[in-house]
């Protein structure tokens, strides 16, 4: 398994996939259909282009925790803090511990989002590691 450690303050450490499962990608999937479909917005397979720009306009509208916490939930394989990872225990973590994860953590997978969002149509080939 490809993953990567982050020491974070007081000792502390979260280690992150790296690579992308078909399982990790289906619930980024759908937690950004959540995320969109939940501020009212239309999803055009059609017309992903339109769609795009739609939401764009509306960002503040989109709920980005839900994308947020699909990523920290999926994309961690464990951590220091001695408990079962779920998400209201990585909710009551300190912004000090989860900020830098999440940080890493978006730069890495909003990378496989926007790819994923490009090749939409099917036509162009994924270039990213899926295991």
């Amino acid at each position: 398994m490809d993953t990567e450690r982050i020491e974070l303050p007081d000792d502390n450490w979260w280690e992150i996939r790296t690579v992308v499962t078909r399982r990790m990608r289906k619930a980024f999937r759908r937690a950004g259909i959540k995320a969109v479909m939940g501020s009212g917005f239309q999803i055009d397979i059609e017309n992903p282009e339109a769609t795009k720009e739609a939401i764009a306009q509306n960002i503040q509208e989109i709920d980005i925790d839900a994308i947020e916490d699909s990523w920290l939930l999926e994309g961690t394989v464990s951590f220091s803090f001695g408990k079962k990872i779920t998400q209201d225990v990585i909710d009551d973590l300190p912004d000090i511990y989860v900020s830098p994860v999440l940080d890493k953590i978006r730069d890495m997978y909003r990378d496989i989002d926007e790819e994923e969002a490009q090749n939409l149509d099917g036509t162009q080939p994924s270039t990213r590691k899926v295991v």
